[in-house]
């Protein structure tokens, strides 16, 4: 289910910078 850890990410605008870095390991 990694449609429902991408929307946390997705929702968390302080992360913005960490969703990069979770998104290469998550592919």
């Amino acid at each position: 289910m990694p449609d429902v850890r991408r929307h946390r990410f997705y929702k968390k605008p302080s992360t913005k910078r960490r969703r990069y870095s979770v998104y290469p390991p998550m592919k």
